[in-house]
């Protein structure tokens, strides 16, 4: 009976071959009618029909007892067909290129079948169907049902995600098998790649025998048949493919249905034709056969989303839902994803809102866009409030987390990415997370200062098996410089061609800035890459010429043989390249050189920077070249840069290796004049040149005036410069008054400082200022009895102190640390006893003796 009603259906439809009609009525078969379909197709040798609507599998495991289409008989019938096949044209069963083209069967659709719960209805199987990312909802229409044998596949293939994750599973190991044998390591990303590659081909396949026959107007295309190979021309990116097919209609004598216009429409929209698209909606609206459907508002919404028109987004939102169009998941996501790729996360929060109140479940995908969209605006807040609410409708996935992690990255809240990433380890998604969120994790750890868990973020990745991308590797080849085993930076540039990855100029500069202190390294790194047919960019060469300036000598005419170089073959060297090349003539003292360079670079017209001209005015002291000074500082304020406290610091140096310390005080006052504060590296390099030529006295008036000012930037080296001077002129008095303007600021002098002023005050028989000193050692935690010379001169004072001064003098003396004066009561005590009349100390005569 089921064998005449098919060949009835051939007579009613006028249809001449027994392929259209199984084309025509084959969604509406059960799997009763498959079975015996199959077994009246091997008894009239017409195999190849239905063969081809099951599978095309080279191994067949029988059948299962979960399967809703194959009993134990009908698994026997179908490998008789494929068996009778192979015995009359040769084949190995495997569909051949010209047989049914429309039909894009691959080896899962039996197992998809297989695994299909006998539960799962057709209705709730293709609404599940509608929710999947992995179809396309809008090549479906719900008006005219217009099945295609892969959709029915398609959507028992994805009933389930169990079923899912069992294809996707088996998928990935037949692919890196399929790779094994070709010769290539496959990771998770190869593994995309590869499939992908594969699913283009079949569609170009696909789209070409379909195009030509439209070209030709064979009339055995059907409807259908080009309304795929629309999908397919959008999905290669091919639009001009898909207008001709989509004229091509009315030229073959069909009518365009409404599958026709939602393709087309999605086509253009997806290829950011969104003018066109919206033409194309408008003329199926003014059509009175089909009226747009929520799937015609899901490819205009997806076309707006592409093109980041929230605006036009919304308005159709509100259209559709006017004229009575409920939207579904597929439309709210579009929505949501194109007020996130503009920017407006209100706006994204405004739909989901919507959708709570239109009484339709947000999906984790539609959560996800909206967390997107705040992310994307820096709305970290609302980000991580809908995250929160995420946990009602399930748990985080990889996108989530990953998406987080890149909002808060962009917001530098790196303790906060490393939080989300112990998270996602300790999560359901643990098991799917990729190398985007390792990255992340990495670079938190990098920017936090954490260089040690930089290495173990990628050890942990690769235990998990997640094969390290590129970025991840120059992270890590960071964090290696900055600990500075730059051995370990250099042996990741191997790791990366192991693990199938290739090293590109961002991985070798990186590299190459890990051994800056090594120059021959920086040079064979650099031929590394021209061996390797990497062009260097002028960030690579830059910092090759950085490695050599810095090495000195013979490298520094190296890196300025390659600046010259870039020069004539390129690529165009950078300021920073001349400011790399111009400190290493400064280092040695080449001062013409550096003024050379000065000159090239305003050949071509780039401005000399700050750093330009005090790596300049740094030449000018290595070459004792004062009389310079003045040029260079008359070029930096010609070129419109104004003299920091670097510059000026580097100009006194130039005189104070001149001696010439008026110009260094001179330079002092011009820094006032510029509302410059000079700093304690300033004052040090003056009150140095002072003292080189002498003046001893103006070393003294000049840090007593500093300390009056108010927030003296002086530092306790500014003291002991003074001090150092006052002592070798046996002005102890000025040294102790320094000691009590060095305790205002904080400050204590040396060892060195107190054992010369306990010298020079025991010789100038001042006791009561040594017990005071001594006293003032003690409280700042010296232990003069350490110190030999100290500790001689305390048993002499003692012993001196038993004899002509009194006992509480003795007490005093004799048991310091018992002192229970603070520490500026002592600095005073000290002060009153040097300013006490000569006369009232003991003529008792001391022990001598000069140890410095």
């Amino acid at each position: 009976h089921m064998w005449t009603f098919f060949l009835l259906c051939c007579q009613c439809f006028q249809i001449s071959t027994k392929v259209e009609a199984f084309k025509s009525i084959s969604n509406f078969f059960n799997s009763e009618v498959y079975y015996f379909l199959v077994k009246q197709t091997i008894q009239s040798r017409q195999y190849p029909i239905y063969s081809e609507q099951f599978t095309t599998r080279k191994e067949t495991k029988g059948h299962s007892k979960n399967g809703w289409v194959f009993s134990g008989s009908s698994s026997e019938l179908m490998m008789s067909s494929l068996h009778m096949q192979r015995n009359q044209d040769g084949s190995s069963g495997k569909r051949s290129e010209t047989s049914f083209p429309w039909i894009e069967v691959d080896d899962d659709v039996l197992d998809a079948k297989i695994l299909a719960s006998n539960s799962v209805s057709r209705e709730s199987a293709y609404q599940q169907d509608l929710n999947s990312n992995e179809q396309s909802a809008y090549s479906y229409d719900s008006d005219v049902e217009t099945y295609h044998p892969i959709d029915y596949n398609n959507i028992y293939y994805k009933a389930t995600n169990s079923n899912r994750n069992f294809l996707k599973k088996r998928n990935e190991q037949k692919q890196k098998n399929n790779a094994e044998i070709i010769g290539n390591r496959m990771d998770k990303k190869s593994i995309n790649t590869y499939a992908s590659s594969l699913k283009s081909a079949d569609r170009f396949r696909q789209l070409t025998l379909v195009l030509e026959a439209c070209r030709m107007l064979k009339k055995t295309v059907t409807l259908t048949e080009i309304n795929h190979a629309i999908t397919a021309a959008g999905r290669l990116g091919r639009i001009d493919d898909a207008l001709e097919l989509f004229n091509s209609i009315p030229k073959l004598n069909f009518v365009p249905d409404l599958m026709s216009y939602n393709n087309i429409i999605w086509c253009a929209g997806h290829l950011g034709k969104v003018d066109l698209a919206k033409r194309l909606f408008l003329s199926l609206s003014s059509k009175s056969l089909h009226r747009p459907n929520v799937y015609t508002y899901g490819a205009l919404m997806h076309g707006f989303a592409k093109s980041k028109d929230y605006k036009q987004a919304l308005i159709y939102l509100d259209t559709m839902t006017k004229q009575g169009i409920k939207p579904n998941q597929v439309v709210f996501t579009s929505a949501i994803e194109a007020c996130a790729e503009a920017g407006k996360y209100r706006e994204a929060l405004q739909v989901m809102d919507r959708i709570k109140q239109a009484g339709v479940r947000p999906d984790l995908t539609m959560i996800n866009t909206a967390v997107k969209a705040c992310c994307l605006a820096g709305a970290m807040e609302e980000a991580e409030e809908l995250v929160e609410s995420m946990k009602e409708y399930g748990s985080m996935d990889l996108l989530t987390y990953h998406t987080l992690m890149m909002g808060h990255t962009k917001l530098a809240r790196h303790q906060r990415v490393l939080q989300l990433y112990e998270e996602a380890r300790h999560s359901p998604a643990k098991t799917h997370l990729d190398g985007g969120v390792y990255s992340l994790a990495m670079l938190a750890a990098l920017n936090c200062g954490m260089y040690s868990t930089v290495p173990r973020i990628a050890d942990t990745a690769r235990n998990e098996g997640v094969s390290l991308t590129e970025a991840s590797y120059t992270i890590l080849i960071q964090a290696y410089a900055q600990m500075g085993f730059s051995d370990q930076a250099i042996a990741c540039l191997d790791d990366m061609v192991e693990e199938g990855l290739t090293p590109n100029v961002i991985s070798y500069a990186v590299a190459m800035a890990a051994a800056r202190d090594k120059p021959d390294v920086a040079v064979s790194l650099l031929q590394r890459m021209k061996d390797n047919g990497i062009e260097p960019n002028t960030v690579v060469l830059t910092t090759a010429i950085n490695s050599l300036a810095k090495g000195g000598g013979h490298y520094s005419d190296k890196a300025f043989a390659m600046l010259k170089d870039m020069e004539l073959n390129g690529p165009e060297p950078n300021i920073y390249t001349y400011n790399n090349i111009c400190r290493a003539f400064a280092e040695l003292g080449r001062v013409d050189d550096a003024l050379s360079v000065l000159n090239s670079l305003k050949a071509k017209r780039l401005s000399p920077d700050r750093y330009t001209f005090t790596t300049l005015l740094i030449a000018c002291g290595r070459s004792n070249s004062s009389a310079m000074v003045d040029q260079v500082m008359d070029s930096m304020k010609q070129s419109g840069v104004q003299p920091d406290e670097i510059a000026y610091g580097a100009v006194i140096d130039v005189y104070r290796r001149a001696g010439n310390s008026l110009m260094a005080v001179k330079c002092l006052h011009e820094m006032h004049k510029s509302n410059i504060e000079p700093n304690a590296a300033h004052y040090n390099l003056v009150i140095r040149t002072l003292r080189a030529e002498g003046y001893t006295d103006k070393m003294f008036k000049m840090v007593m005036a500093i300390s009056r000012k108010e927030d003296a930037k002086i530092n306790g080296n500014t003291f002991e410069i003074v001090m150092e001077s006052l002592l070798a002129e046996s002005r102890w008095k000025e040294s102790v008054q320094l000691i009590r303007v060095m305790d205002s600021f904080g400050f204590q002098p040396s060892i060195n400082i107190c054992v010369s002023l306990v010298e020079q005050l025991e010789k100038a028989r001042q006791y009561k200022a040594v017990f005071a000193l001594y006293r003032y050692m003690v409280k700042n935690g010296y232990d003069f009895y350490e110190n030999s010379f100290l500790n001689g001169v305390f048993k002499r004072l003692v012993s001196v102190a038993a004899k002509g001064i009194n006992a509480e003098d003795l007490k005093a003396a004799s048991s310091p640390y018992d002192s229970t004066e603070n520490l500026r009561d002592i600095v005073e005590t000290l002060e009153e006893a040097v300013q006490a009349d000569d006369n009232s100390q003991s003529d008792n005569t001391m022990l001598t003796g000069r140890v410095m």
